[in-house]
């Protein structure tokens, strides 16, 4: 979204209802314009991996730093197939969207850390640019992204979220993990038990594989590369 835009919208949704009206309205439009077999990741990701879980109507998925409920969404092809799962983000008004378009979901309003804390989140324009990383929001910044807000929310660890959302039946073995936060993805994988909770496929952002910490983390709790689609990596369990 453009600086003027950005300045549009907020003139036009000052109202707080007005403004999720508009809002879903907005995440509406590109599905309207698609068919069921078009997919929504911003790299094909969703219909790959639709494919290679067979076209299957059920199943059951994690989506940590989920963004928009609809647009370049990495999960909702397998919400609208009939799936559901838990979205994870920290930004208010994606979380209030997700709650509205995507009932079936459970989802939660926080960052994903190794320490139940809070920190610094820096809310940019683009929103899918957003983060906890100052170095990751500094560089952003450079290259022409806007600052809309900066403020402190709570980070709770994966493991806790996904203990408390299925520690009660039904539990629901977790097909495939997503995982796009800017820059801390190595941390949000560290903060899992895994243990206790093993998606069959895990694929997160990697926009420097240089600075992949992530993949030799993955291969010492038992994870192996599967496929390469665009910035992302995914991986399977052994």
């Amino acid at each position: 979204m453009s600086s003027l835009t950005f300045q549009l919208f907020e003139l036009l949704t000052r109202n707080k209802r007005l403004r999720g009206i508009v809002a879903d309205v907005r995440e509406r439009w590109p599905e309207s314009r698609r068919s069921p077999d078009h997919g929504y990741s911003q790299h094909g990701e969703d219909v790959w991996l639709w494919k290679y879980f067979g076209k299957r109507t059920s199943g059951f998925y994690v989506d940590v730093g989920a963004s928009s409920p609809i647009r370049l969404s990495n999960t909702y092809l397998f919400y609208r197939a009939g799936w559901r799962g838990i979205t994870v983000d920290p930004i208010q008004s994606l979380c209030d969207s997700h709650r509205r378009l995507r009932p079936r979901d459970i989802n939660r309003n926080s960052g994903v850390g190794l320490a139940q804390q809070t920190a610094t989140f820096y809310e940019l324009i683009p929103s899918v640019l957003s983060t906890f990383d100052k170095a990751w929001a500094d560089k952003k910044f450079a290259d022409g992204a806007l600052l809309r807000a900066k403020y402190d929310i709570p980070i709770v660890p994966l493991s806790s979220i996904l203990n408390d959302c299925l520690a009660t039946p039904p539990n629901h073995a977790i097909d495939f993990l997503s995982v796009d936060v800017e820059g801390l993805d190595d941390v949000v994988l560290r903060s899992n038990d895994w243990d206790r909770f093993r998606p069959r496929v895990v694929m997160y952002e990697c926009n420097d594989p240089a600075q992949d910490h992530a993949a030799s983390f993955l291969a010492t709790v038992g994870y192996s590369p599967l496929e390469n689609l665009g910035c992302n990596r995914l991986f399977v369990s052994e």
